[in-house]
């Protein structure tokens, strides 16, 4: 069973996002509590999202109030998610962007989620993406509790 590794240094850059980025602050907590549906992370000072086996996606946290979505993975993967398959994540993810005529604000290979009154659609397409990929409602996503899971 795959197990969410959380550092302290990632713990207290998330808590930075608390104040200034609620939505982002919320989206990183839900994150950590979808292992339920095969969903774990990893952290350092950042945060690597794997389903699975695959690697999904690089989160890069610059508090206050900036947030950035890789499909480049830092260092190393996980050993037991050892696939690199970004796309599962992107495709589906630039799609639900476009459908939703949201702005893609790129950064290089990186996609930014914006702190202003559309915060809320980006990270509502990242969750019908992370629904799709494990094949639940959405439901399942949004409502997800505290797994207690973690190791640090």
């Amino acid at each position: 069973m795959w197990q969410n590794k959380v550092s302290y240094e990632y713990t207290t850059r998330k808590m930075r996002f608390s104040k200034m980025f609620p939505e982002a602050y919320e989206f990183l907590n839900l994150l950590e509590n979808i292992r339920h549906l095969k969903f774990h992370i990893g952290t350092a000072k950042n945060l690597h999202l794997y389903y699975k086996d695959n690697f999904l996606v690089y989160i890069i946290l610059e508090p206050p109030m900036r947030l950035f979505l890789s499909p480049n993975f830092n260092g190393s993967l996980k050993k037991d998610a050892p696939k690199n398959n970004p796309h599962m994540f992107f495709s589906l993810l630039i799609k639900e962007l476009n459908d939703k005529n949201l702005n893609i604000i790129r950064d290089g290979d990186n996609i930014r989620i914006p702190a202003n009154k559309e915060t809320e659609s980006y990270f509502d397409c990242c969750k019908k993406v992370l629904a799709t990929i494990a094949k639940v409602d959405i439901d399942e996503i949004c409502h997800s509790i505290f797994s207690g899971d973690f190791i640090l």
